[in-house]
């Protein structure tokens, strides 16, 4: 049966580690009724969560050297672990002295259920030569995968990059020599959609997306809640293809972004989500106990105002799986309207000119997938200010 949906994968910084780590300690708050780990089908600490969304993205480079990561985490076997390999930080210079394709590899498959290959990522508008070496570091990895993998219960991807066409198909013809149980398009097409789309259509008439079995495709560090609803809409597309059959999945980290920033999201609608900031650095003397948000976060009082103001982890830890909370029904709303089996009905739920040609103009394209390539950037609008969306679930609508 082919994947109805695509999967969300909230991605989680070094920030959240203490927060889902979850000692006893945390739990002593008397603000924290439920569980925050959303991502087990059983709660732990209380008798309820507040979510459940069984899908986790962390980074490899940031955690590499914790030998016994699902435990730490109390992870269930039914939540699924995605492993980013550690490529963006390696580009940044955040990843640690000596990491390497082989340290990588070694703990995504002990620890993890999905992960790419360590790449290197193209940045912005990139040279020749810079695009050329990002190629052949990425290659290298994609060999040492191949050849070094002992976990074939786990799901390496396989990576392309590019923002333009041109650049995916150098990238491709290089790369693709060495098999893997799927793709992830590199982070550096910055949302755009047209990007993605190249990525989609290319490999789709390649016949990468062919498959008796799903085979997973991945969208790496996507922030535009826009995009969840694009998402959903080429996942059906896909599935109407003969023969094709690709689970496709993305992350995003924005509800937890905002969350450093003390905002905190209230609500949703077709305006957008309601959003409000909340720092323990403010006087609260007169706030009293009610955080207002409608998520099941924030549905009763605080036990503690002041104690909830003042702890840092528990504050932290509830607005962002608030935050997360409204993110996830966003996602289920997208996919329930993409998939209600009414256009009518979908298209009259979108407010503006453009995202509507977006949606036609991919419905188009899969009538003839063959063509698409071509016509891609003649008929998808995007918007450069696009990852501004990132503290509006709804700001296009």
């Amino acid at each position: 049966m082919k994947p109805k949906t695509p999967i969300f994968f909230p991605a989680l910084s070094c920030i959240a580690f203490p927060v889902f780590k979850g000692t006893e300690k945390l739990y002593e708050s008397p603000n924290l009724t439920k569980d925050l780990k959303f991502y087990n089908e059983k709660p732990i600490h209380r008798e309820e969560q507040y979510l459940y969304h069984p899908y986790t993205l962390w980074s490899a480079a940031h955690y590499y050297k914790r030998e016994n990561f699902r435990e730490e985490l109390q992870m269930d076997d039914k939540s699924l672990l995605f492993l980013d390999s550690g490529g963006f930080q390696l580009e940044t210079g955040k990843a640690p002295k000596g990491f390497t394709a082989k340290k990588s590899l070694e703990w995504c498959e002990k620890h993890g259920n999905l992960y790419p290959i360590l790449d290197q990522p193209v940045v912005g508008d990139a040279t020749k030569k810079s695009f050329n070496d990002a190629l052949d570091f990425s290659c290298d990895s994609a060999k040492y995968y191949y050849e070094n993998r002992t976990n074939t219960k786990s799901h390496i991807l396989n990576v392309i990059s590019g923002r333009s066409l041109e650049n995916i198909d150098d990238w491709y013809k290089k790369i693709s020599q060495w098999k893997f149980d799927g793709w992830a398009h590199g982070g550096n097409h910055q949302g755009n959609l047209k990007s993605i789309l190249y990525g989609v259509f290319y490999l789709l008439n390649k016949g990468e997306f062919h498959s008796d079995t799903p085979k997973y495709y991945h969208i790496l560090g996507v922030s535009a809640n826009i995009s969840m609803f694009y998402f959903a809409l080429i996942q059906r597309e896909l599935n109407k293809l003969d023969g094709v059959n690709i689970q496709l999945t993305y992350d995003a980290s924005s509800f937890a972004l905002v969350t450093s920033y003390g905002k905190v999201y209230s609500g949703m609608s077709y305006r957008g989500t309601e959003v409000f900031v909340l720092s323990n650095r403010y006087d609260y003397s007169s706030f009293g106990n009610k955080i207002p948000s409608q998520s099941s976060v924030f549905e009763n009082p605080l036990v503690d105002t002041e104690r909830f103001l003042k702890d840092k982890t528990a504050l932290y830890g509830m607005m962002m799986v608030n935050n997360l909370w409204w993110t996830v029904q966003w996602k289920r709303t997208v996919d329930a309207l993409v998939n209600c089996g009414s256009e009518e009905v979908l298209d009259s739920w979108i407010k503006t000119s453009e995202v509507l040609n977006n949606v036609n103009s991919i419905k188009n394209l899969f009538k003839n997938p063959k063509s698409a390539l071509k016509m891609i950037g003649h008929t998808i609008t995007d918007k450069k200010s696009i990852k501004n969306s990132i503290q509006s679930l709804d700001s296009f609508f």
